[in-house]
């Protein structure tokens, strides 16, 4: 019996090795999943998102975003936006999209491209800027820069964010790019590249053109909506976080010991020691022209929370330190943090990814990241919060140790969470391609 079976076996190994070589060709991803996968998932580029499959269980829900049922709190301007920094999930918004007169809140973007420059080695903190008729002619908030004085990219860049100098901006402007026009075309391509999608620039000041003693040859309207403004602030402090050696700055002198000396306080009270003193604030930038209204992009951090915001159009300098105040206590006085899973978990039901290549078909996915984001203070379990993920379909072993398979979404009641940033999903061990006797084992043992 032993020999008989023995030919068998040698029989059907060697049946198995004359097959064709598309039994073999082409692996497969198989996915295991208790749960609903959805092909509206956040990806880098289109390549990748026709990678990505679909994978589903149970019927999926609708494509509407929700801010987890909390009641708006009352804030009294033409846009808002308040949002979790961490995980990128909307506490409260209104008229988000729309795009606006952003005013001074366009210097975030000239800082970014300076910032830029200095990162790239293009432009050092002591290099000098000699200063034009056209940058002395400039009005509204300035330095009161004059004709051929020669001041630091640092001076300058340190008036563009404290005392939200017009002046400065366009010295800066004209510095890196030759002229203005020439540096606003830098402002939209980066806003481009940003996924700015309310967004564009003609000045790097946030003038109205019509302020411009001599406004720069562009075309087309100056505007950027609440929406691009939280995704500009959320871009430059984690590209460039420098900037908040800037933006921290309560008061500050300009040109000391000489006539022209010019004391100020940054345009931002919510500073430390400033009239609306707000713990935590560490920026980012106001604005205000007669079309934008009073305008502020902001930051806070406690503890483990930051939060960015954004108030347009309000009606007064105060008012728009007020109703941020507004956003912030309600953020932090009607979410809490909540850990759902940590770095290094398996998603429940997503334990395991299958990789028809891979010796060992069941290789173990982990998140990269922990999946933390503020809920509801009235919230007592995850009950109302589901995962869904999305796996790639061209995974092909070997893989190394960490290597991305898919993305994991949190879902509330059903429906995504506005703002909600995509974890990634990865191999926790690295994965060996499987070798011809492995798929002769595999065979006899299915």
């Amino acid at each position: 019996m032993k020999k008989i079976c023995s030919i068998l076996l040698l029989s059907m190994s060697f049946s198995l090795l004359i097959l064709p070589v598309s039994v073999f060709a082409q692996p497969q991803v198989k996915i295991i999943t208790k749960q609903s996968v959805f092909e509206d998932e956040i990806v880098d580029s289109p390549k990748e998102k026709q990678s990505l499959v679909k994978s589903k269980i149970e019927k999926e829900p609708d494509n509407i975003k929700t801010t987890q049922d909390q009641t708006k709190p009352n804030i009294e301007a033409e846009a808002y936006l308040l949002k979790d920094y961490l995980s990128g999930v909307v506490l409260a918004e209104k008229n988000q999209s729309d795009p606006r007169p952003p005013a001074s809140m366009t210097k975030m973007m000239t800082a970014y491209i300076v910032l830029d420059q200095i990162k790239q080695g293009k432009l050092h903190w002591t290099d000098e800027a000699v200063i034009s008729k056209r940058v002395e002619d400039i009005n509204e908030a300035q330095i009161y820069l004059q004709k051929n004085e020669k001041i630091t990219i640092k001076e300058l860049f340190t008036g563009l964010m404290v005392q939200s100098a017009n002046d400065a901006a366009v010295a800066l402007a004209e510095h890196i790019a030759g002229s203005e026009e020439a540096f606003v075309k830098l402002m939209n391509q980066k806003a481009k590249i940003l996924g700015l999608k309310h967004t564009h620039f003609l000045n790097c000041s946030g003038l109205n053109q019509e302020d411009y003693p001599d406004p720069p040859k562009t075309q087309g309207q100056h505007v950027m909506s609440a929406e691009d403004t939280v995704q500009l602030a959320n871009m430059l402090i984690t590209v460039h976080p420098e900037i908040f050696d800037f933006t921290t700055i309560a008061t500050y002198t300009f040109h000391p010991g000489t006539p022209r000396e010019q004391k100020v306080n940054n345009w931002n009270s919510m500073l430390p020691g400033l009239k609306h003193e707000y713990k935590g604030v560490q920026g980012i930038k106001t604005g205000s022209t007669q079309l934008a209204g009073f305008c502020f992009a902001g930051t806070v951090k406690r503890d483990q929370t930051r939060f960015l915001s954004v108030v347009m159009g309000t009606t007064s300098k105060d008012k728009r330190f007020i109703e941020t105040k507004k956003l912030y206590d309600y953020g932090f006085s009607q979410f809490k943090r909540l850990t759902f899973l940590k770095t290094g978990q398996s998603v429940p039901g997503h334990v395991y990814v299958q990789i028809a290549n891979a010796k060992g078909k069941n290789q173990i996915a982990i998140v990269a990241k922990d999946i933390n984001i503020p809920v509801p203070v009235q919230t007592k379990s995850k009950n109302d919060y589901s995962y869904h993920v999305t796996y790639k379909s061209n995974l092909k072993a070997p893989l190394k140790k960490g290597t991305v398979v898919g993305m994991v979404e949190l879902y509330y009641k059903g429906h995504q969470i506005e703002g909600f940033k995509p974890i990634q999903v990865v191999t926790k061990n690295a994965v060996k391609q499987e070798n011809i006797l492995d798929r002769i084992s595999d065979f006899i043992a299915s």
